[in-house]
């Protein structure tokens, strides 16, 4: 599969194409890493203030980073994973850290 792995048409058509039931409401993950734990602090009030849900632990590499993981549940739809996943690389940019991707459950059910 090619084009960007953040975009909205490249998450659904990965979900399709292992299998997931893209009609159901999916578990949706977003690493962000920073460079400090008081800005993970602040990243976390921003967006648990959003209504996603927010893990903060020190990054397991070594290094002084902290990764915050970020959740939501959410039926996808392109459009709002293009929006989503702008946002999370916006803020991940307003406080210098570093975006890793996302990650989701699949559901094979109907």
């Amino acid at each position: 599969m090619t084009g960007d792995p953040n975009s909205g048409t490249f998450i659904c058509n990965h979900l399709r194409l292992s299998g997931s039931n893209t009609a159901l409401a999916h578990e949706f993950t977003f690493w962000m890493y920073f460079p400090s734990r008081k800005i993970a602090s602040e990243v976390e009030a921003c967006l648990a203030g959003m209504g996603f849900t927010v893990e903060l632990s020190p990054s397991m590499d070594g290094s002084a980073d902290w990764l915050c993981l970020v959740g939501t549940k959410l039926v996808p739809r392109e459009s709002t994973l293009d929006q989503l996943s702008r946002r999370m690389q916006s803020i991940t940019i307003e406080y210098c850290g570093k975006y890793d991707g996302w990650e989701s459950e699949l559901l094979f059910r109907e």
